[in-house]
C-alpha cells in the first residue's frame, strides 16, 4: 500500500510505503485497514473519533474487484494493490522495497 499524489514531489519515497500486508487477506478487510490507515493520517482528533462511531467517511472507496485495487483518499491518497516479487534492496541502512504488478 502506497501514498501516491497527482504532484511526485509532495512524497518522499522513504514515505511512500505506508503498509505492507498478508497477500491472503480478503479485499474487504484491506479496505478497511487503508480507510483507518487514511483517517489516522490525514484527519483530527475529532474526525478520527466521528470515523471510530461510524459517522464520518470523507471519501468513497474506489474499489476494483477484478483488479483488486483500492484508491482512498484525495491528494495524497491511498492505493492498495495485490503484488508479487516483493523484495527489498539495500544494505539495512538504505533500504528500497521493490515488486512486480500483477
Amino acid at each position: 500500500m502506497t501514498w501516491e499524489s497527482w504532484d511526485d514531489k509532495k512524497i518522499k519515497d522513504k514515505d511512500r510505503i505506508s503498509a505492507i500486508l498478508d497477500d491472503s487477506l480478503p479485499l474487504e478487510d484491506v479496505l478497511k485497514i487503508v480507510k483507518l490507515l487514511y483517517i489516522n493520517h490525514e484527519c483530527t482528533i475529532s474526525e478520527r473519533l466521528q470515523y471510530a462511531n461510524g459517522r464520518f467517511d470523507p471519501f468513497s472507496a474506489q474499489v476494483d474487484y477484478s483488479k483488486e485495487t483500492i484508491v482512498y483518499g484525495h491528494d495524497p491518497h491511498l492505493f492498495a494493490r495485490r503484488v508479487k516479487n516483493c523484495r527489498v534492496e539495500g544494505d539495512g541502512w538504505e533500504e528500497k522495497l521493490h515488486w512486480d504488478k500483477i
